[in-house]
């Protein structure tokens, strides 16, 4: 998505370097809370034991393969950045996590910082782009869609941050006013998109990514409301989904929109 917002070349090791980043900080963190996990997600704790030996091999290969991706990729700043992302992706689950028993929402504000940080700067940091008010914009509406979904996850989490002692939003709010509170997160996103564009430093085809106010409304109205578990299941499917779909949609609509020659 930033690479097509920047007008910047695609390139495949970035790519390949920035899905390992994550795959190695959510594996270790999926691993070290398995005891608390297995009160939320039983199925995801099974899973995961049944291959608790070859997780170690697992994460050494993601290792060398980061490692291997650094070196082809020859980025001093990147190798820095990403041992920063890596380091507070770690301490998240022995450290910073723990905060929220005193500080309400912590772990979801750290982690949608860190992500949105990771989301946003990458590119920048790779093609050494100088950082602007579009960077400032990206950023926000990329903090405020992960904040969104970084609380509706909490709310199938209560049981197990409740046995935390953990203070976030769905255990201090209820799970109603986390609704609400994405509901109006999707409202000030929209309106960050809309300020952006209207002043011209956010391209004018990225509107498109309005779309998913709409489509987080769904997934989490829907999630919520259900007594079913797979239909609650299908809906975390759909939010972690809809950061795949943001590169298609923008994708799409920068080529409608360079064809009707609305943009330049």
């Amino acid at each position: 998505m930033m690479t097509l917002l920047l007008n910047v070349e695609i390139n495949f090791y970035a790519l390949l370097l920035s899905y390992v980043i994550p795959l190695i900080v959510y594996s270790f963190n999926y691993q070290s809370e398995l005891d608390k996990d297995i009160f939320t997600d039983r199925e995801k704790v099974e899973y995961l034991e049944k291959r608790k030996n070859i997780s170690i091999y697992l994460q050494t290969l993601l290792i060398t393969l980061l490692i291997a991706l650094m070196v082809i990729i020859s980025s001093i700043q990147l190798m820095i950045f990403m041992a920063v992302i890596i380091f507070g992706g770690i301490t998240y689950t022995y450290f910073f996590k723990a905060l929220t028993r005193k500080i309400i929402g912590f772990k979801s504000i750290y982690a949608t910082t860190l992500w949105a940080w990771y989301g946003t700067f990458f590119i920048v940091l790779l093609y050494s782009i100088q950082p602007d008010l579009l960077i400032f914009f990206m950023f926000i509406f990329l903090f405020l869609r992960l904040f969104a979904n970084a609380i509706f996850f909490d709310i199938k989490d209560i049981e197990a941050d409740r046995r935390s002692s953990l203070l976030t939003i769905p255990i201090v709010a209820g799970t109603a006013n986390s609704i609400r509170a994405i509901n109006w997160i999707n409202v000030l996103s929209i309106i960050v998109l809309i300020v952006g564009v209207i002043t011209d430093i956010v391209p004018l085809y990225a509107i498109s990514l309005i779309l998913f106010s709409a489509y987080s409304y769904y997934y989490a109205n829907s999630g919520a409301t259900s007594d079913k578990r797979h239909l609650l299941n299908n809906t975390y499917v759909l939010a972690d989904a809809e950061f795949i779909l943001w590169p298609v949609v923008l994708a799409l609509s920068k080529a409608i929109f360079y064809t009707a020659g609305l943009t330049s």
